[in-house]
């Protein structure tokens, strides 16, 4: 009798746990608490690139199949992709970063080049990629990399490929066929003066971002710039925040 009052009284014990609440994209029940933020690290460049790039886009979205275009107020290149991080690892990873790409000096980069994941013929991405300028991208990859490990967040460990998604497949493998002048066209050209740590909220509208912080590269030799050319900086990063927030 003593013993199942007992049971029966640590049954009726309150739990100290975290009451659930429910995930607003997923409809399922998750413990209260700050939630992690789906973060990587990029360069916003369609505002650069804009004005001589969409010739060439009009052409490549007249080809055929189930593809899903990517808006070009979203479209950039990722250096780092962190996934889902606590709030709590922000200022440690934002101080690494700003000494690591702080080292990096400006560099200018050419657009161009259309291709595939994983090919052309059996794409399930279709991307532009970058013809010069891709050396000193691959070391600001490294740079902002080392960052990240120093405060801690690996991230996705694939191996940087330079380029700007434009379409994703919705259904299985697109064979692509174009003709050699638009597989080879120049988009454009643009200078990297900065990169952002960016927030990407899920939404079944797509992907919405946020850039939370902007780090400034060392000054670089611009000789040879042009009035033409846009530096994809601070304006592409504040343009990137008004749109896609909407």
């Amino acid at each position: 009798m003593e013993t199942r009052n007992r049971r029966r009284n640590e049954r009726s014990i309150p739990s100290h746990a975290p009451e659930p609440a429910v995930d607003d994209r997923t409809g399922t029940e998750s413990p209260r608490g700050p939630k992690p933020l789906r973060l990587f690290i990029g360069i916003p460049l369609w505002e650069a690139l804009c004005e001589s790039a969409t010739p060439v886009e009009k052409q490549i979205r007249r080809i055929e199949g189930p593809l899903r275009w990517v808006k070009p107020e979203r479209r950039h290149i990722t250096l780092k992709f962190l996934g889902d991080c606590p709030a709590s690892a922000l200022p440690g990873l934002e101080e690494a970063l700003s000494s690591a790409v702080a080292q990096r000096p400006t560099f200018r980069i050419v657009v161009s080049g259309l291709g595939g994941f994983p090919r052309l013929s059996k794409a399930r991405v279709l991307f532009v990629g970058v013809s010069e300028g891709r050396e000193d991208l691959c070391a600001l990859a490294e740079a902002v990399d080392r960052g990240c490990l120093e405060a801690g967040l690996a991230g996705d460990r694939k191996k940087f490929q330079a380029h700007i998604t434009l379409a994703r497949s919705k259904a299985g493998a697109v064979g692509v066929r174009v003709p050699p002048e638009i597989h080879r066209a120049v988009w454009g050209e643009a200078e990297v003066g900065s990169v952002s740590l960016i927030e990407s909220r899920l939404s079944s509208a797509g992907p919405e971002y946020r850039i939370l912080r902007e780090f400034p590269l060392a000054p670089g030799d611009r000789r040879g710039s042009s009035s033409s050319r846009r530096p994809a900086s601070t304006g592409d990063g504040l343009r990137l925040r008004r749109i896609v927030s909407g």
